[in-house]
């Protein structure tokens, strides 16, 4: 899959008129594989260095979760009421990357730095039949926040005054890259409900 839109792979963002050409296809080949197993770890690691003067704490963990599920759908919109069953997969993966020092630069003056990294990923596949047709729909999204944050405590005037500040720098992303959903009415795709 491509994570970017055909107006980001050109360089022209809200100026080029995107076509059906523009986006690949690749969305619609399911391919059969073996999925990892369900994981769920940590490690942390912490200690001071030079004389125990900076401090250090390091983080992760992963998970990898794979779950499904049967429901159906009653589609109160229509006259006819249609049912459809409908099948969920989905696989979801996080991970969580942390990291803290401290390093005081005397007596009453100390700085630490933070950083931060968060990943949220999730693939679905959900098969719905009804009593005429069925539909396939493929969705990836993948969501990011990555954060640094520099800050300083001081001490002045034996301990009366004090000073704290932060310097912080994040972003976020959350991108839903090549949805695809294909409509099936016996066994032709309905091509005036497709789309990619």
């Amino acid at each position: 899959l491509s994570g970017m839109s055909p107006d980001e792979i050109n360089g022209n963002i809200g100026s080029n008129k995107v076509s059906a050409d523009d986006f690949s296809n690749d969305a619609l080949r399911i391919k059969s594989s073996r999925p990892m197993p369900d994981i769920n770890a940590s490690v942390s690691y912490g200690d001071r260095f030079f004389n125990k003067r900076l401090g250090l704490l390091l983080s992760a963990s992963y998970q990898n979760m794979h779950r499904g599920k049967d429901m159906t759908y009653y589609d109160y919109t229509k006259a006819s009421g249609d049912i459809e069953h409908r099948k969920y997969y989905d696989n979801k993966q996080r991970l969580a990357v942390h990291s803290k020092m401290d390093y005081p630069l005397s007596a009453g003056h100390k700085l630490m730095w933070y950083n931060g990294y968060l990943m949220m990923s999730e693939d679905q596949v959900r098969t719905g039949t009804t009593d005429v047709g069925a539909n396939l729909r493929k969705r990836h999204n993948l969501q990011q926040i990555f954060n640094s944050t520099l800050s300083g405590d001081h001490k002045f005037l034996d301990g009366n005054l004090s000073l704290n500040w932060n310097a912080v720098f994040s972003i976020a992303g959350n991108k839903t890259p090549d949805n695809a959903q294909i409509y099936l009415q016996g066994n032709h795709i309905q091509t005036n409900r497709a789309y990619a």
